[in-house]
């Protein structure tokens, strides 16, 4: 009887401990474990309602139930509801269900956007791979608007921003609205392509943003922001395609962030913020004034360093030692081509010396394997004028090629060849160094002149031509190829009918790209958010491209540039060499 008794004890407890081991797995969500490594996405089955659905009661919670468990961390970072809900909604997970419930109630007769980035995981680390989009209405029908297109980054690298829509009235009037919740929200695809569908009627402004931060909001400065080449537009049913482009972001009110004397007579600063807008801009009337005293010293002459945030201010008078303030008047740019004027001050010491530093030349190039049409450069320890257009460079026999020079007051002096040098030569460009001067008008003191030497390549360097193009493309003025060769500097083309050629360019491999020159600067430039400057269109295609020496490299086909987010899709690769390419 006693051995009962115990047997009986013993089942009864492995009874209890079982229950409680069951009642602890109910009671705590955990991923499921064992067996080989999970990589396979998690999956949308089944939502409730379906996808699409009207009548929605305002009350309701969509579920959605995916394919594995949810990893409930940052769900509320991974899911944005468009338009926002008054008071806003409760996001929960279990297990494998996602539930989004209005905290009060959705909105009548409105169509809802529920959106899942990418971000989104299981319990392995798996993310969803590709936005979800669902949608629903409380009324009785489905918005039908759609808008679609691309974000285009124009080195070619792989993105995935999101995209958003502003709704937009004719009482806003500025740009403010841009950082805030948008009206709509998606994500692009691993491509750059998005689709907003089911969008209400009615006038937008589009751009995309990298969202680093998860907020769902365009943080100026900090993110990087596309747009297209006009944000605005009316939808009824379909815009599209749109391709988007960089654009700079920053709203931050353009000032002088530093301020020293170089000289009694000469003061250097450096801006800071705004959009990048030339200088003449912001600032129109200049005046340095004593602190402690009623002197007034005027600005005579602003001399921006070219390419750089820096300048030079000439004054009409000695500083001396004491306290000083720049006081400088500015106008903003804003819509509508009106302008806000106001004033700002920087202050700084004095100095009573003489700038008395001479300028030299810290390095030059190139020293060797030079194009034929080469830009020969002089880097300066402080920035300098140059005070003749046009010079020359001479090669071992005394033949002379004219140069354009560079007139811009700059750390680097730049020569430009104005016709093709010859292969495999040597040339030299000796200069007075009283040719250059400084903002205070000190030259070099250099008893042997300024020069520099370089080689051009030789035949056997060079590819003789490379050519292609798309045959979608119709010509454009504007529009300028490059040959991107890796790790060298760009070769630019004019383009003709939709197509490029290169002549004589050094041998080596790269990419084609092209952009549209709309500020005829000769180089690709991202527009501005605020102020609004619509971004020029440019495109790197992703194949590699070999310009081959001693070749003419005919008939690369580009039919990236005929395709939606053409940098992201990859073009067949270029015709082998007994299909249009001949050898010399």
């Amino acid at each position: 009887m006693k051995f009962i008794l115990m047997k009986l004890r013993t089942i009864v407890g492995t009874s209890v401990t079982a229950l409680a081991c069951l009642v602890m797995v109910c009671a705590h969500q955990v991923p499921p474990s064992g067996g080989p490594d999970d990589k396979t996405p998690p999956s949308v089955l089944w939502t409730s309602p379906p996808k699409g659905s009207t009548k929605v009661p305002v009350k309701s919670t969509i579920v959605f139930n995916f394919s594995k468990w949810i990893n409930p961390q940052n769900v509320d970072k991974c899911l944005a509801v468009f338009p926002a809900v008054q008071g806003g909604v409760k996001i929960s997970v279990s297990g494998r269900k996602v539930l989004v419930k209005p905290k009060r109630a959705f909105s009548d007769s409105i169509t809802y956007h529920i959106v899942f980035n990418t971000t989104l995981s299981d319990f392995h680390g798996n993310s969803i791979g590709t936005p979800y989009q669902f949608h629903f209405s409380t009324g009785p029908t489905i918005d039908s608007g759609r808008v679609f297109g691309c974000v285009v980054a124009g080195e070619g690298k792989p993105i995935q921003p999101k995209v958003a829509l502003f709704a937009r009235t004719a009482a806003d009037s500025s740009d403010t609205v841009f950082f805030g919740l948008p009206s709509y929200l998606t994500q692009t695809d691993s491509a750059g392509v998005f689709s907003l569908d089911n969008i209400h009627r009615g006038t937008y402004e589009l751009l995309a943003f990298s969202d680093d931060n998860g907020n769902n909001k365009i943080d100026p400065g900090r993110e990087a922001v596309y747009a297209p080449a006009k944000k605005k537009f009316a939808l009824d049913k379909v815009v599209g395609p749109l391709t988007l482009f960089g654009v700079v972001c920053d709203t931050t009110t353009r000032h002088i962030a530093s301020l020293r004397p170089l000289s009694a007579t000469c003061v250097s600063g450096e801006w800071a913020g705004g959009t990048g807008m030339p200088d003449s801009a912001y600032a129109n009337e200049w005046r340095v004034e004593g602190t402690e005293s009623k002197r007034h010293v005027a600005v005579k002459q602003y001399l921006p360093v070219y390419h750089t945030e820096r300048f030079v201010a000439q004054l009409s008078d000695t500083l001396g030692l004491a306290p000083f303030r720049l006081v400088y008047r500015k106008q903003s740019p804003i819509p509508r081509g009106k302008g806000l004027y106001w004033s700002d001050t920087i202050l700084f010491n004095g100095l009573a010396a003489a700038d008395t530093a001479v300028p030299f030349v810290k390095g030059s190039d190139p020293q060797s394997g030079a194009d034929l049409k080469p830009v020969v450069k002089l880097f300066w320890s402080k920035p300098v004028i140059c005070r003749v257009p046009k010079w020359f460079c001479e090669d071992t026999v005394g033949v002379k090629t004219d140069l354009d020079v560079s007139g811009q007051f700059c750390d680097t002096t730049s020569f430009f060849a104005r016709r093709s040098l010859v292969p495999g030569m040597i040339y030299m460009v000796s200069m007075p160094d009283s040719l250059f001067a400084d903002a205070a008008g000190n030259s070099p003191k250099d008893t042997a002149g300024i020069s520099v030497k370089f080689r051009t390549l030789s035949d056997q360097e060079f590819c003789l031509s490379l050519s292609g193009g798309a045959l979608c493309l119709k010509g454009d003025s504007l529009r300028t190829w490059q040959f991107l060769p890796f790790g060298k500097k760009p070769y630019l083309t004019k383009d003709n009918g939709g197509a490029f050629r290169f002549d004589t360019i050094a041998a080596g491999k790269g990419k084609i790209a092209f952009f549209l020159d709309v500020n005829r600067d000769g180089r690709p430039t991202p527009g501005s958010l605020v102020p609004w400057v619509a971004p020029e269109e440019y495109r790197v295609f992703p194949d590699t491209i070999e310009a081959r020496a001693r070749w003419d490299v005919e008939g690369i086909p580009v039919p990236a540039a005929c395709e939606l987010c053409a940098p992201k899709i990859k073009p067949k690769t270029a015709p082998a060499a007994d299909d249009g390419e001949k050898k010399k």
